[in-house]
Formats: structure tokens, C-alpha cells, sequence
């Protein structure tokens, strides 16, 4: 049976997935997702990330980190959401390169209330306080 998503993309369809789950990243499942079923591209606001921290354990060791820093309640979410979107970040630059950044962008609505963090409208790239969007590993 033909993958119905592969399908889609073989018709022009870029096909996004509406979620970033710590969990996903490390196992390599958003990985396969990408090299299995074609997807482009990722989108998440706070709500996703709200699911994926509170379900599971993969949060768990840099919660526990920040805590003993004294990270407060809005340091801890934005340091969680950061490290993921670095991570997806990573993982979506071959795609975002090689699409001329029509696929493989960042989430557009992350900030959670009291966070210094938002999202530039025209690109959908997350820019952290500063007005940088995350940058890629090399």
C-alpha cells in the first residue's frame, strides 16, 4: 500500500507535522517521519509543548537541572521550548536549504505568557529576546 503522505508530497503538498515532542527527537521517530513519510516541516504553540513536557519523562533531567539553578516557572518553559526548537531547528536545515526556506521553517506562535520570546511573522523562524532566531549547529 502507497504511503498516503508520500502521495501527498508527489502531488506538491508540503506536508507539516503539528507537534515537537522531546521524546520524538531523541528516539529518532521525527526523523523517520521525515525520511519515511515525507514531512517538510513542523508548527507547535504552546498548548503542543504544554503536552509534551507534562506527558512522559524526557523533560525531566533539564527540568531538574534548571530547578537547581533557581530558573523560575517562565525560565524553565522557554529554556525547554528553546533546546527543542534548536533540535528541530538542526534536523529541518538540510530541508529548509534545499527548499529555499519555503519548507523546513520553525513553529510561528511559542510564547507562553510572561516569555521573552516571539516569532517573526513573515518567516515563522522563533526570535528569542534578543531578535535572533536560534541558530544551527556546524
Amino acid at each position: 500500500m502507497t504511503n498516503p503522505l508520500l502521495q501527498l508530497k508527489e502531488l506538491g503538498q508540503s506536508v507539516w507535522y503539528d507537534n515537537i515532542d522531546r521524546s520524538q527527537l531523541a528516539s529518532g521517530q521525527f526523523q523517520r517521519m521525515l525520511d519515511e513519510d515525507g514531512v517538510v516541516g513542523v508548527t507547535a504553540n504552546p498548548t503542543i509543548f504544554e503536552k509534551s513536557i507534562s506527558s512522559g519523562h524526557a523533560y525531566d533531567e533539564q527540568i531538574d537541572q534548571l530547578i537547581r539553578e533557581g530558573k523560575s516557572t517562565n525560565e524553565i518553559y522557554e529554556a525547554l521550548i528553546i533546546t527543542d526548537i534548536q533540535t528541530v531547528a538542526d534536523i529541518l536545515r538540510p530541508i529548509y536549504e534545499q527548499t529555499n526556506g519555503y519548507d523546513g521553517c520553525q513553529p510561528r506562535s511559542l510564547a507562553g505568557p510572561g516569555t521573552r520570546y516571539r516569532s517573526d511573522p513573515f518567516r515563522g523562524a522563533p526570535l528569542l529576546e534578543n531578535g535572533q532566531p536560534p541558530q544551527f549547529d556546524d
